[in-house]
């Protein structure tokens, strides 16, 4: 609602609005961190927007100009008509559409240029559910896992993922914050709940140098799970180009 009622000298930004999910949630002060400006949720996707961080690039129109999301599924058809695309999750996204020079990548990569973390890691392991399977995460009763709860605010579960020796991860945007401030990390299968299943996953492993292999949801393979079998993936691209990238359509919309 804050978001909503900002003057419209703010940049608007569209994100999804729902069940709270630090992974969209974060889209308002993340791109405030990139441009200093105050951003503000445009509901009107007839007028020009930013779609930034998350699976809703399937919700783009020619009014929009996308900063990094991706598509949930593979679009079933033909992908939606963009107006300028600066950059997309992964070439699974990409391949849907014919414009030149389209970085790839997460907004979220950028997050250890924007507020480097240097917390001290005393977490010995964190699981960061689903926000769909929080309930289920917390019924594991594992001896020395912490669950992270992605409804919480943003910037807390980012810090909280920073103060991890090592993370599993059946969120996205938890496995990516995990690259980014490099805490090893293992990957948590998708569950029935989450619309898209894998898709968006291999999506962003498209922009890594080694993928990720999905582990089981389940007490007894979480805790077999051995210190090798965490890894941190390291970015394919240059995140200085991405994050000038997103400056100049931002500045450009300025103007």
């Amino acid at each position: 609602m804050r978001a909503r009622l900002r003057p419209k000298s703010a940049l608007p930004f569209f994100w999804h609005i729902g069940r709270p999910n630090f992974g969209d949630d974060i889209n308002p002060r993340f791109f405030e961190m990139i441009d200093g400006r105050k951003v503000r949720l445009e509901t009107d996707r007839a007028r020009p927007h930013f779609l930034g961080m998350g699976s809703i690039l399937e919700r783009a129109t020619p009014c929009s100009t996308v900063l990094g999301a991706g598509f949930i599924q593979k679009p079933d058809g033909q992908a939606p008509q963009v107006g300028r695309v600066v950059a997309v999750r992964g070439q699974l996204s990409r391949e849907h559409f014919n414009q030149p020079n389209v970085l790839l990548g997460d907004p979220m990569v950028l997050l250890e240029l924007l507020c480097p973390h240097q917390a001290s890691r005393h977490i010995e392991i964190g699981f960061v559910p689903h926000v769909s399977e929080v309930r289920e995460a917390k019924a594991l009763r594992i001896p020395g896992l912490e669950i992270i709860d992605p409804a919480l605010d943003p910037m807390a579960v980012i810090h909280k993922i920073s103060q991890c020796k090592r993370v599993f991860s059946q969120s996205l945007h938890g496995l990516i914050v995990a690259d980014a401030l490099r805490v090893p990390s293992v990957w948590v299968a998708p569950g029935a709940k989450m619309k898209g299943g894998t898709f968006k996953f291999h999506d962003y492993f498209t922009t890594l140098d080694a993928p990720k292999t999905p582990m089981k949801f389940d007490a007894d393979a979480l805790s077999r799970t051995t210190l090798k079998e965490f890894h941190v993936s390291n970015y394919k691209f240059d995140k200085r180009e991405y994050l000038e990238a997103v400056q100049e359509a931002l500045h450009a919309e300025a103007g």
